[in-house]
């Protein structure tokens, strides 16, 4: 697979079947189909190079979404700290106000009459 520039800043991927354009900053899906499977070193090097999933049609129909395990893995990492901050949004929406740590402090000093130092 080659990857070049036109004249107009669009980056151009030639696979066999295919032509893929991505404009600089810009965010373009690749859709391949799957008679191009058989060209794995260019898949492999094409998922490598976009950091983000290929789409792959049978019958000119989405079939299969393959991508790198660097960008599986980003991928999950990033839906894991959107749970996370959901998780801590509900939380903050159903506990009990917040308290000031010098006064939860404080508090246990009065409860265990513990001096402060």
């Amino acid at each position: 697979m080659r990857g070049f520039f036109d004249e107009g800043g669009i980056l151009l991927f030639a696979c066999r079947n295919a032509i893929l354009c991505k404009r600089k900053g810009d965010i373009m899906p690749a859709i391949l189909p799957l008679s191009d499977l058989k060209n794995s070193d260019e898949i492999s090097a094409l998922c490598h190079s976009q950091h983000e999933p290929v789409f792959i049609t049978k019958g000119g129909h989405g079939d299969l979404v393959i991508m790198s395990m660097e960008a599986y893995d980003n991928h999950f990492d990033l839906l894991n700290i959107y749970r996370k901050l959901f998780e801590a949004e509900e939380l903050e929406r159903n506990s009990i106000p917040n308290i000031d740590g010098e006064d939860v402090f404080n508090r246990l000093r009065q409860n265990y009459g513990l001096q402060t130092i």
